[in-house]
């Protein structure tokens, strides 16, 4: 059987994609009576940020092509394992006239496991790209066997732990890159004595690769402020959220909403946006016996939500009930608390660089560990505030109430965003097109 048919019957994707897949395959052209093919580049992406990071650095790669007067424009597909990107994955294939060359699929965890092989020897990469993710050592064996060029990009030196057990030995060079110098002399400790005789080029980049976002949202680094009917109408998010501290937020938010005198000062309108939209309902149903006047994201004009909720005094609260929404629900906010990160049981934390490069004034709890290289600095540059449950209420009041460290703590998240952002690409594009490509 076909292996497009294989995986297309195992994973239940569109039919379009994989005839697209074969197209661009296997429908080699001629360049001054040459024949030629793309070169394919796979982006292993797993969660959203790295969805977007691969778009960004497709853009690269295209323009590295374009100066090389490639004759071939490459071939890219870009593999998630999450809701959210395969949501925003289908709305950029609906909209976009610049995706022609891009191909989107699916790899669920549990399947992509025991079929690795069967997506390697379907795409047959030229290059393989890693973002901020270590694979298992079954596909990163499939790689090395049909000679693909790997590169792991911004990866947390732990994780080649596991590339020891690797019993082959292969001749191929290995592309990292990590951020910061320390992780690259303890990544090296850890992969000197690699069976595989240290085939390892490391390269250490001065700012995470997190900072290279698309966002769509401009890059004239303007603050995306969203004019109010009033001076005291203001906005509180809660993205990205998980079960207990929802819980935690709903009665800290009971409190705020019954205190009289805060009221008095401030329209407050909040915003719910579970990292699991199947407790939209029940997130729902609690808004509303809060006495919150809640609406769902998709009963409101998708179009216009400023109008459908900001201008709308039926509604207090939003409750996010479809996934790939955050980039709507930032412009509205004026302070954002990024979740994951208020208990230990839900501990990591999800991406604070999104409603900083928005220039919002963000809130994360102190068990954002994923992302504790940036939120270090970002705190000296009073760029961001750190919480815990004992705390947090008093620190929205005084982010609600005190206009200006409101305001700038939101712009001094977007200019330390802007400025790692533009060295971080200047060190990106320099590294893919000397080393790698």
């Amino acid at each position: 059987m076909d292996n497009f048919v294989k995986i297309k019957q195992t994973l239940a994707l569109d039919n379009t994609l994989f005839l697209k897949i074969k197209e661009n395959i296997y429908g080699a052209g001629f360049a001054n009576g040459v024949r030629f093919k793309p070169k394919k580049f796979w982006l292993f992406a797993e969660s959203l940020g790295e969805f977007r990071l691969a778009l960004y650095i497709i853009n690269i790669i295209n323009d590295i092509s374009e100066r090389n007067s490639d004759k071939n424009k490459p071939l890219f597909f870009i593999s998630f394992k999450t809701n959210s990107v395969y949501t925003l994955a289908k709305k950029i294939l609906s909209q976009s006239a610049d995706s022609n060359n891009i191909i989107y699929f699916f790899h669920p965890a549990g399947i992509f496991k025991k079929l690795s092989n069967l997506y390697v020897s379907a795409i047959k990469p030229d290059y393989f790209i890693s973002i901020e993710h270590f694979v298992s050592n079954n596909l990163t064996r499939e790689l090395l066997n049909i000679n693909a060029r790997m590169c792991f990009l911004d990866i947390n030196p732990l994780f080649f732990k596991k590339i020891k057990a690797l019993p082959v030995k292969h001749a191929q060079t290995i592309f990292i890159t990590v951020s910061g110098e320390d992780n690259k002399i303890f990544l090296e400790k850890i992969i000197s004595s690699s069976a595989l005789d240290n085939p390892f080029r490391i390269t250490v980049l001065p700012a995470p690769l997190k900072f290279n976002l698309n966002l769509g949202n401009g890059d004239n680094g303007k603050n995306t402020e969203v004019k109010r009917g009033s001076n005291k109408d203001l906005v509180i998010s809660f993205v990205s959220i998980h079960k207990n501290e929802s819980k935690f937020i709903f009665n800290m938010i009971k409190e705020i909403a019954l205190d009289k005198d805060l009221n008095k000062n401030r329209n407050l309108k909040f915003i719910f946006a579970p990292r699991n939209i199947k407790i939209s309902s029940k997130l729902f149903k609690i808004a509303l016996n809060l006495n919150l006047k809640p609406a769902y994201l998709k009963n409101i004009n998708d179009k216009d939500i400023s109008a459908g909720f900001l201008k709308n005094n039926s509604f207090q609260s939003l409750i996010v009930n479809d996934y790939g929404s955050l980039d709507a629900i930032y412009p509205l906010s004026d302070i954002v608390y990024v979740g994951k990160s208020l208990y230990e049981s839900e501990k990591g934390g999800h991406n604070i660089l999104e409603p900083a490069s928005f220039g919002k004034a963000v809130i994360t709890g102190s068990y954002a560990s994923n992302f504790r290289d940036i939120i270090t600095p970002m705190v000296k540059n009073n760029a961001i505030t750190i919480i815990t449950e004992h705390d947090f209420k008093n620190t929205l009041y005084k982010l609600i109430n005190d206009d200006k460290f409101r305001r700038d703590t939101g712009l001094n998240a977007l200019k330390y965003y802007l400025e790692k952002r533009d060295k971080s690409k200047e060190a990106l594009i320099n590294y893919l097109s000397t080393n790698f490509i």
